[in-house]
C-alpha cells in the first residue's frame, strides 16, 4: 500500500452530484486507523485521482438510482501497481469533512489552500478544558502574523474526560504546513 485516500461526495435532494474534496488520509497503528488527513493529496497522481473520481461517480450513480440522498466518503488504497481498491463507504460526514468546511469558512475557496489534520490525546490534559489547551498553543493560532498560516482547534468535547482533541494546521504551501504541523506536535509531546 503506498497511499490511502478518500473522496468525499454530496447528493443532494434534487439528485445532483457535487464531488467537495479528496484528501490523502493519515493512518496510524497496527490496524491502520484514521488520526487526520492532508489536503490536496500529495500521495497519488493526478492519472489516479481521476480514475478515484470516475469510480466514485459510478457508485454514487448506483446509489442515487436508489434514492439516496445526503453526504459520504469512499475511502481506498492504492497499491505499489497504482491498482485502486475501494475499502470502505462511510455513509455520514466522514472525518475528512470538518476540515474541509472549515477551510471553506475561512478561505472561502479550497483553491490554493493547504492544510493537514490530526487528532490527539494528551494525557495531562484530562480533566482540563478550552482555555487550559488555548493557552498552551495560542502562539500557533490562525492565522499566525496575518497570514494563512496557523493551527485552529475544533472537536474539543472529549478534552475533559480523554485529554483528546483535533487540529487543522494551515500552511501557504504543504512543505510549510508540515513543518508547523511537526512544531506543534513536539510542542503537545512536552506538555507536562
Amino acid at each position: 500500500i503506498i497511499a490511502s485516500p478518500s473522496i468525499q461526495i454530496l447528493v443532494t435532494q434534487k439528485g445532483e452530484i457535487k464531488i467537495l474534496s479528496l484528501h490523502d488520509q493519515i493512518l496510524e497503528g497496527e490496524e491502520q486507523w484514521y488520526i487526520g488527513c492532508v489536503y490536496p493529496p500529495r500521495s497519488v497522481s493526478i492519472n489516479i485521482i481521476v480514475k478515484i473520481k470516475e469510480g466514485a461517480l459510478l457508485f454514487t450513480n448506483y446509489l442515487k438510482k436508489l434514492g439516496y440522498y445526503g453526504f459520504f466518503g469512499l475511502d481506498v488504497i492504492v497499491d505499489s501497481e497504482n491498482r485502486i481498491w475501494w475499502t470502505e463507504a462511510n455513509m455520514r460526514k466522514p472525518g475528512t469533512f470538518y476540515p474541509r468546511v472549515i477551510a471553506e469558512k475561512l478561505f472561502g475557496t479550497l483553491d490554493n489552500v493547504h492544510y493537514i489534520t490530526s487528532d490527539f490525546t494528551v494525557n495531562q490534559l484530562k480533566g482540563t478544558n478550552f482555555i487550559t489547551l488555548y493557552n498552551i498553543v495560542k502562539k500557533y493560532l490562525y492565522p499566525i502574523n496575518k497570514e494563512k498560516k496557523g493551527l485552529v482547534l475544533y472537536n474539543t468535547g472529549a478534552l475533559i474526560d480523554a485529554g483528546r482533541f483535533d487540529i487543522i494546521v494551515f500552511g501557504n504551501n504543504y512543505s510549510e504546513a508540515n513543518n508547523l504541523f511537526k512544531q506543534i506536535k513536539k510542542h503537545l509531546k512536552i506538555i507536562k
